[in-house]
């Protein structure tokens, strides 16, 4: 059950992930500080969410790497979405 707790966990935290990329890339086109501002603490929230998972994970003996992969996957998989459905 812990697992897929872990899984669930890990993939949210990709999904935060990808808004922060997508929010990031509006701020590339507009120059405007809102949308930079709002990248900044979806990274925030992100990283520090990630930091959390992987120090849980590893305490109760899950692999480091599973989990990063899992984040990377689905990270990669929903901007590459995002990217050919509505364009950057």
């Amino acid at each position: 059950m812990v697992l897929y707790i872990m899984i669930t966990a890990f993939v949210l935290v990709g999904v935060v992930g990808a808004a922060a990329d997508v929010v990031l890339s509006y701020w590339s086109y507009t120059c405007r500080l809102q949308w930079w501002l709002g990248g900044a603490v979806m990274y925030l929230v992100f990283m520090t969410g990630l930091g959390l998972l992987i120090r849980y994970g590893v305490a109760s003996g899950y692999s480091l790497a599973v989990g990063v992969v899992i984040v990377l996957l689905v990270n990669i998989a929903l901007v590459a979405a995002w990217d050919a459905y509505n364009g950057a």
